[in-house]
């Protein structure tokens, strides 16, 4: 992946602009950050992390500091001074400080450029195709988890631990995932 890692830095900057960012810190009630972890930069940082092999915070802060991602950074003083250090302590303060409702309405805003950008590159079929892909994921145990989501039956009886069952929708041309609209909660086996 790290050979293609550069193709989608550039489609990432392309549906996730520096303005993108601006507009949504301000609707969320943020003011801009103007060092070297922007909310844009961290962003990008995470799924680098995701997307890498190794997927550790010093792969991408390396990435940072070897001029990877100089088209996105602001122009503060470390930057001008090309300063950036390989500790992944300002990063992983800047993911902790990164509030969920910037990270939410960003991906939201970047969804249908997304969307867009790939049905341009791939043949379009008269009607969608989804592909259904099922999950589950074990909780902590505690009675309101356990009542929210009930342990799955086995031949024992009722297993320990809390289940969440997941379903995630597929469209078959690009492979993104649909967005939730809602959640249900299923009970039962």
């Amino acid at each position: 992946m790290a050979c293609e890692l550069p193709v989608v830095l550039n489609l990432y900057m392309q549906i996730a602009p520096g303005g993108l960012f601006r507009l949504l810190q301000r609707s969320v009630g943020l003011r801009k950050r103007t060092g070297i972890h922007t909310a844009r930069v961290v962003l990008w940082m995470m799924m680098l992390q995701r997307l890498h092999a190794r997927g550790t915070l010093a792969v991408a802060v390396e990435q940072l500091a070897m001029g990877r991602m100089d088209g996105m950074l602001s122009r503060c003083k470390r930057v001008r001074e090309k300063r950036i250090a390989l500790s992944t302590g300002g990063y992983c303060q800047a993911r902790q400080k990164l509030p969920k409702a910037l990270v939410e309405r960003s991906v939201e805003e970047m969804v249908q450029p997304l969307r867009n950008h790939l049905s341009e590159r791939l043949p379009l079929q008269e009607q969608p195709v989804y592909v259904l892909d099922g999950s589950s994921l074990q909780l902590d145990h505690c009675a309101e988890l356990k009542n929210a989501y009930p342990p799955a039956p086995n031949q024992r009886g009722e297993s320990h631990w809390p289940i969440l069952r997941i379903v995630v929708l597929h469209d078959v041309e690009t492979g993104m995932d649909r967005l939730p609209a809602g959640a249900v909660i299923i009970r039962g086996p």
